[in-house]
């Protein structure tokens, strides 16, 4: 759980140099779009094998666990967080490159923000009430 908590933490670094970017870019026109997509890769980078350690190791362990709550907790979330991983999986296949978000600027500033405010809800459910509830467990490995 260490781990993941510390991926978390890289994430929510990377997330808030893209939000600063975005900031910025409201009000410099000269903002490059290089520079959003250079930091919408790097968030990109840090997302993919903990999504994959979230996603394919912890929610399936905690919906097979014995514990009733637990196992209620990480179904009725799976769903919600599966629907936030692809829309996540989808803004990156969408802005493959500069040219990309040099075409829509407006378009592109809007739906990073709108990933933002997910991959936030979805870090904050699994910090204050996914993980809790691993660690509580009665039983866990």
């Amino acid at each position: 759980m260490r781990l993941l908590m510390t991926q978390h933490e890289e994430i929510r670094v990377a997330a808030a140099q893209l939000a600063e970017l975005l900031d910025v870019g409201a009000h410099e026109p000269t903002l490059r779009a290089q520079m959003l997509r250079d930091a919408t890769r790097n968030l990109e980078s840090r997302l993919r094998a903990h999504l994959e350690q979230e996603d394919y190791l912890i929610y399936p362990k905690a919906m097979a666990h014995a514990d009733p709550l637990l196992r209620r907790l990480a179904e009725s979330g799976f769903v919600d967080i599966g629907r936030r991983t692809r829309s996540l999986r989808e803004f990156f296949a969408r802005w493959p490159d500069a040219a990309a978000i040099e075409a829509v600027p407006e378009r592109f500033m809007a739906d990073a923000r709108y990933c933002l405010k997910k991959l936030s809800e979805r870090i904050q459910f699994e910090e204050e009430r996914l993980f809790p509830a691993v660690l509580d467990a009665p039983g866990r490995d």
